[in-house]
């Protein structure tokens, strides 16, 4: 059996500036079109939750599986489940690859993997519990011949136009990275 590498980056491109207004022409086209595919606002979402004066809380929604949550580690919580937190840190990571997904379709953005890592801060300013700080570290793998620059753009602009970190009262921050994979080579036979 051939051992396989993991892909080699031959260029990163690090979102480590603002971009001008001009440079994300291309990018405010794609969420024109992306609107297209949409249903008119408003939207609505249903969840229902079902809790008891102790154990688990069931949370559902009409067409989706059920989920059971508790209350966090941090708050004294059984570890191996979801929590509020942690759904909400999860709604966060999905809700920024979902956006770059629909950017990247419409831009015409060639790539292979996404991963994003998001780091939810819960700290208690003024008394009041809340999160403070977001970090998302976006890391997107493309194919050599694609437009590291559009990528770059396009990761920005999810963080951006992501509606769940847009509702959010937090600092978010991203650390975004593409790298363009080198083809894997396969061992020759002795």
């Amino acid at each position: 059996m051939l051992a396989r590498n993991p892909p080699i980056p031959c260029e990163v491109f690090m979102a480590t500036r603002p971009y001008e207004a001009a440079e994300l022409e291309p990018v405010v086209g794609t969420l024109v079109a992306l609107s297209n595919l949409m249903r008119a606002f408003p939207h609505r979402y249903r969840v229902e939750t079902t809790a008891a004066p102790t154990g688990e809380v069931l949370v559902e929604s009409p067409g989706l599986p059920a989920l059971r949550t508790t209350t966090p580690p941090e708050f004294g919580g059984p570890p191996g489940f979801w929590s509020p937190e942690t759904l909400l840190v999860a709604a966060i990571g999905d809700c920024y690859a979902l956006t770059f997904r629909g950017l990247a379709r419409a831009a015409g953005l060639a790539w292979t993997s996404l991963s994003v890592e998001v780091v939810g801060t819960l700290e208690r300013p003024d008394r009041v519990t809340r999160f403070t700080d977001v970090s998302l570290v976006a890391r997107l793998t493309a194919p050599p011949d694609t437009d590291s620059t559009l990528g770059g753009r396009l990761l920005i602009r999810a963080e951006e136009t992501c509606l769940i970190t847009r509702s959010l009262n937090a600092d978010v921050h991203l650390d975004a990275k593409v790298e363009r994979a080198t083809p894997l080579t396969t061992a020759s036979a002795c």
